[in-house]
């Protein structure tokens, strides 16, 4: 080669050249993670490991392998494609050669160890054919931490009421909820409640009870599987005793899991109180059991009854007795549990159990002047209000009447005019209101002629004297012609009736006999006429007597 320089000198110059093999080279690279990088041991969690190999040149590199020895406790459930497992080293083949700046990624899908804790370390590397000046970031670590199982069993207690006091003998009912605030799935969960002296629990029912046992103090609820997060409610009514004694009642439940048996439990145990009194409803009636009447006995009857729902302690009923009547008068029945004393009887009851009513029934006479009677009764227990009741009776005084009749002259003929007497009288102890007496005497062969009524008025067509009122002791009596009609023996019968205040109709009733013959025969003397009219008056007699025999008995009777 000829150059000239600046001065016009001409130089020549000769060259060599040379050739120098240069390699190609590609920087890899490898990054591995977990994703999530903490799960549970137990139950076992779910983690994705990602390999990714990347080529920083300047060469591109071919036949790039990723080797990753998986860590011991770790399960695979999916391995990428083009990767082999051989003695627990996957070997996973990049499909292609890697170009400059470009990466490929391997996803490894497992699960935590089943139980374990702890971190799970993993390393992976890569490599090619392709010359790699920097080894230093061809390996790559991660750790997996696996956590023991939290498990959070929470229970809350209720009482399902408005009032935070019941009435021994109501029911009452606790709401329970069981809340899994865990990780993992609870089985066999069991809640135990105890019970508190005087309540009686009855079996929840329901999906979520599997089974349920009442047991001494207690009641024991199994419950369905609890999964992280689930809530179990129910409802357990509880019954009480109607003779509890005042008290506040605490209700304890804890829950527990059967499975798994390691569980961490938080807030188990819950509780909740109730006051309980005892204030029975009483009530108390009083009723006469009798139609009263003057003089006579009357019968009372009382009843007391706990409405519950409490029993009713101490109970003693007390029956004060009309002030008007006397010492004497009060010495009637009454129950072999009950004691007079003045004018007061006093039951013992002790206690009564709610709707279990007792009856007391008694008798006491009344005094034959009647009047009104008040007769009170009451009602108490230790644990309750005195209820009362009274029964008023009033009974009027009676009236007795009497009535008499007879007839003069005792015999007579047909056409002659007799004069009948009528009397009434009462003889009991009370007015006789709207008195009447009555004379058949217009249906017996007479014909009324004339009365002498004072007081009252006489009906000559009908036969009816009307009296009105006759006082205690008091009488009237009256005079009625008659004219005899017919011959015979003519009963004639009068009746005397009243009503009084009470409504009952007191009545006598009194037969006159008159004989009767025709004129003729009056007029007539012979002696065997005359015979045989003495044989007939005396039969006649006969028969008169056994007639008013028989009516004598017939009025004792009523």
């Amino acid at each position: 080669m000829t150059e000239t320089d600046g001065y016009g000198e001409s130089s020549t110059f000769s060259t060599n050249t040379t050739s120098t093999p240069v390699n190609a080279a590609a920087d890899l690279s490898i990054t591995k993670s977990f994703s999530p990088d903490s799960v549970i041991g137990a139950p076992p969690g779910t983690t994705t490991m990602t390999l990714t190999a990347e080529n920083a040149g300047p060469s591109e590199a071919t036949n790039v392998v990723v080797t990753d020895t998986f860590p011991i406790g770790l399960t695979l459930i999916a391995a990428p494609a083009g990767c082999v497992l051989s003695n627990g080293t996957y070997t996973c083949l990049v499909p292609e050669n890697l170009g400059v700046g470009v990466g490929w990624q391997f996803d490894f899908v497992g699960v935590s160890p089943t139980g374990g804790s702890g971190v799970v370390t993993n390393s992976a590397s890569v490599n090619s054919d392709t010359f790699d000046p920097n080894f230093g970031n061809n390996t790559a670590t991660a750790g997996l931490t696996v956590n023991a199982a939290v498990n959070n069993l929470t229970i809350s207690k209720t009482l399902n009421s408005q009032s935070s006091t019941i009435s021994a003998g109501e029911a009452v009912a606790f709401g329970f909820t069981v809340v899994n605030g865990g990780q993992q799935t609870l089985h066999n969960v069991v809640l135990t409640d105890s019970i508190p002296t005087g309540f009686t629990p009855t079996c929840p029912v329901g999906a979520v009870v599997v089974s349920c046992v009442i047991g001494g103090s207690s009641i024991t609820i199994t419950l369905q599987n609890l999964d992280p997060g689930d809530g179990k409610g129910f409802v357990v009514a509880e019954s009480t005793d109607p003779s509890m004694t005042p008290t506040t009642a605490t209700d304890s439940a804890s829950a527990t899991s059967l499975s798994p048996t390691d569980v961490v439990v938080n807030s188990n145990t819950a509780t909740a109180s109730v006051d309980v009194i005892n204030d029975p409803e009483l009530l108390i009636t009083k009723s006469v059991t009798s139609t009263p009447s003057a003089g006579q006995p009357v019968n009372y009857q009382v009843v007391f009854t706990s409405l519950g729902p409490s029993t009713a302690n101490n109970v003693v009923v007390v029956d004060t007795l009309p002030s008007n009547l006397t010492a004497t008068e009060l010495a009637g029945v009454i129950p072999s549990d009950c004691s007079l004393s003045g004018y007061e009887i006093t039951c013992i009851i002790g206690t009564l159990a709610p709707d279990s009513p007792v009856t007391f029934n008694f008798q006491v006479p009344l005094p034959p002047g009647g009047g009104t009677f008040v007769n009170s009764v009451s009602g108490s227990a230790d644990n309750s209000q005195t209820v009362d009741a009274s029964t008023t009776t009033t009974v009027a005084a009676e009236p007795f009447l009497a009535v008499s009749k007879s007839v003069s002259p005792t015999t007579a003929k047909v056409g002659d005019v007799v004069t009948y007497t009528l009397g009434v009288s009462n003889t009991g102890i009370g007015a006789a209101h709207s008195v009447v007496v009555d004379d058949n005497a217009i249906s017996n062969g007479l014909q009324l002629l004339s009365s002498t009524a004072e007081p009252g008025t006489f009906d000559l067509t009908t036969g009816t004297w009307t009296v009105g009122t006759l006082a205690p002791g008091a009488s009237s009596t009256i005079s009625v012609k008659a004219k005899v009609l017919q011959a015979g023996l003519l009963s004639n019968t009068v009746l005397a009736v009243a009503s009084d205040p009470v409504g009952t109709a007191p009545s006598k009733s009194v037969t006159a006999v008159l004989v009767s013959t025709p004129a003729t025969q009056l007029a007539y003397t012979g002696g065997s006429l005359q015979l045989m009219w003495s044989a007939g008056l005396v039969l006649g007699g006969l028969g008169i007597g056994l007639f008013l025999f028989t009516r004598m008995r017939r009025l004792a009777k009523r």
